[in-house]
C-alpha cells in the first residue's frame, strides 16, 4: 500500500521523499559528523511537498539560532552561518536576520546591551507547525490536516520576568520527554480532555535553549468556527 504524504494527506504514488523530524537543517554540520543521519526520524511525504516548506526552515534556523547562543548545538549553527555569509551564500537572508536586531525600536532607548529581535511570525510558525503535523504522524500515523486550528507560545531565554504559561502548559512540561536528540530537539505531549474538547498539547525545546509550546485541537472535534460576516 502506498504511503500518505503527512503534510497534503494525498497517496505518494511518486515523488516520494522521507521528510526529517525536526528538519535536518537545525543540525549543524558539525554536528551532522556525529550523528548517524540514518537513525533520525524520518515521515512520508512528497518531495514538492516538503521543498515548499525549505525556504522557511533556513529562515527559521538563521533566525532563532541566535537566541541559542551559549549551547553546543546553538553556537555551532551560528559558526555554520557565519562562515556561509563571510563566503557570500545566504548573504540576503544573514541581512535581512541581522536586520531584525533593532537597539532603538520605534525610537525608543532600551537598556546598555539590550535589543529587540523581530522575527517574521508567520514563517516561524509556518515552520513550527509542520513540525507538530510531523510529530502528530509520528505519534498517531493519521494525518493531522493543516487547516486544524491551533495556538503557538514561543519563550526565548531572554525573556523578561515570569512567563504566562496556562496550567495545560504546565502539565506538558511535567510529561516525561520523547525527543531523541539531546542538544538540538526534545519534545513532550499531552493528550488532553477539556471543558472545550479534546486537545493536544506539544512542548518542544530547541538548541537546549528556546521553548515552544503547541496546543490544537483534535481533527474532526474543533468548536464551529466563527461566521464571517
Amino acid at each position: 500500500m502506498p504511503d500518505i504524504c503527512y503534510l497534503c494527506g494525498r497517496e505518494i504514488l511518486d515523488d516520494a521523499t522521507r521528510d526529517h523530524v525536526p528538519p535536518l537543517q537545525f543540525f549543524a554540520s558539525s554536528l551532522r559528523r556525529v550523528v548517524n543521519l540514518d537513525r533520525l526520524v524520518t515521515t512520508p511525504a512528497h518531495l514538492t511537498c516538503n521543498r515548499s516548506y525549505g525556504a522557511d526552515e533556513e529562515y527559521f534556523v538563521w533566525a532563532l539560532s541566535p537566541l541559542a547562543t551559549g549551547t553546543t548545538a546553538g553556537d555551532a549553527i551560528t559558526r555554520d552561518n557565519a562562515a556561509k555569509f563571510r563566503t557570500g551564500r545566504n548573504v540576503k537572508l544573514g541581512a535581512k536576520v541581522l536586520k531584525e536586531f533593532e537597539e532603538r525600536p520605534s525610537g525608543l532607548y532600551l537598556p546598555h546591551g539590550k535589543s529587540i529581535k523581530r522575527l517574521d511570525g508567520e514563517r516561524i510558525k509556518r515552520v513550527i507547525w509542520k513540525i507538530v503535523r510531523g510529530l502528530y504522524f509520528l505519534e498517531t500515523s493519521t494525518i493531522l490536516p493543516e487547516e486544524t486550528m491551533y495556538s503557538v507560545e514561543l519563550i526565548s531565554p531572554f525573556d523578561d520576568g515570569e512567563s504566562d504559561l496556562s496550567e495545560i502548559y504546565e502539565m506538558v512540561k511535567a510529561r516525561p520527554s520523547k525527543g531523541a536528540y539531546p542538544g538540538v530537539f526534545d519534545y513532550k505531549y499531552l493528550d488532553a480532555r477539556t471543558d472545550a474538547g479534546r486537545i493536544h498539547v506539544w512542548g518542544m525545546l530547541l538548541w537546549d535553549k528556546i521553548m515552544v509550546f503547541v496546543a490544537h485541537f483534535h481533527p474532526g472535534a474543533e468548536p464551529p468556527r466563527p461566521a464571517v460576516t
